[in-house]
């Protein structure tokens, strides 16, 4: 059963703490941010525990959490998460907005399904949400 608390670890200075494999799909209440928002500067750090495994409802519980943590201006700090997911962040912070499918400049132009293409969409909505919400990450 998937769970999370909040540490407060002194100098407005929080820690997000994931446990479990997160197959409740819970998401972070307004309530449980709170804490964050009572003073400033506030430090985010996302750790994970020694069980912890992460699917698709963890990684909307996540999104939310940092989309309201950056949009009051917290440092969030994500090196306490698994390397999958901040592998996930870092390139997502380098896609640009616009992806192309062409390749060596319309020498190479590769050739959608209707359904591929779809996936395609989906794909770059995902990258850019996650774009989106990485601008005010401290990765140190």
């Amino acid at each position: 059963m998937g769970s999370y608390c909040l540490n407060h670890r002194g100098d407005n200075c929080y820690e997000w703490v994931l446990e479990g494999d997160w197959r409740t799909g819970k998401v972070v209440s307004s309530d449980f941010l709170d804490p964050l928002y009572e003073s400033k500067p506030i430090r985010l750090c996302f750790v994970a525990g020694h069980d912890f495994q992460w699917n698709s409802q963890l990684i909307a519980a996540l999104f939310q959490c940092i989309k309201q943590c950056t949009a009051r201006s917290c440092k969030v700090n994500i090196s306490g998460l698994p390397d999958d997911i901040q592998r996930l962040i870092s390139l997502a912070a380098t896609v640009p907005d616009t992806v192309s499918t062409s390749v060596n400049k319309g020498s190479f132009l590769i050739r959608c399904n209707k359904w591929i293409s779809n996936t395609f969409r989906k794909i770059k909505s995902v990258l850019s949400f996650i774009r989106r919400h990485c601008a005010g990450f401290d990765n140190s």
